[in-house]
């Protein structure tokens, strides 16, 4: 029991993971609670109908997914590198769909969806190639 003590004393959390998780989600909770306002803040100014909210309820799980394992990885203090890989895939995936209907988009959507898409590539990219913290480089 000592032992166990111990090292969850010593754990540290991955702040980084914490807080990039902690956003991904408080985001996925947002689009499962109320899609349409959620929607809102991405730029959308109309109300989402059918197969859109399907797709919004489909990526408010995937987020809320993604953000609570990487906040939990971070919490346990365990390498979280993979989980942020897993949250810029998920963006890269927005990007090129969103790409694919640039033409359709209000300048808000361009800005706000497929611009936070690109900040969201790179920072699981950034999260993914980051150098082991001390204690993930003493369980090797």
């Amino acid at each position: 029991m000592a032992a166990a003590d111990t090292k969850l004393r010593t754990m540290s959390i991955d702040r980084a993971a914490l807080v990039v998780g902690s956003i991904r989600l408080a985001s996925g909770i947002s689009f499962l609670v109320d899609p349409a306002r959620a929607d809102r803040l991405w730029g959308t100014k109309q109300e989402a109908v059918g197969q859109t909210r399907l797709l919004l309820h489909s990526m408010g799980y995937r987020d809320a997914l993604i953000g609570g394992l990487l906040t939990a990885a971070a919490l346990r203090g365990r390498n979280a590198r993979g989980w942020f890989l897993a949250s810029g895939g998920a963006d890269a995936a927005d990007l090129l769909g969103g790409l694919r209907v640039h033409h359709e988009l209000t300048r808000s959507q361009q800005i706000v969806g497929l611009g936070g898409a690109v900040v969201g590539i790179g920072v699981g990219l950034w999260g993914a190639t980051r150098r082991a913290s001390s204690d993930e480089a003493a369980e090797k």
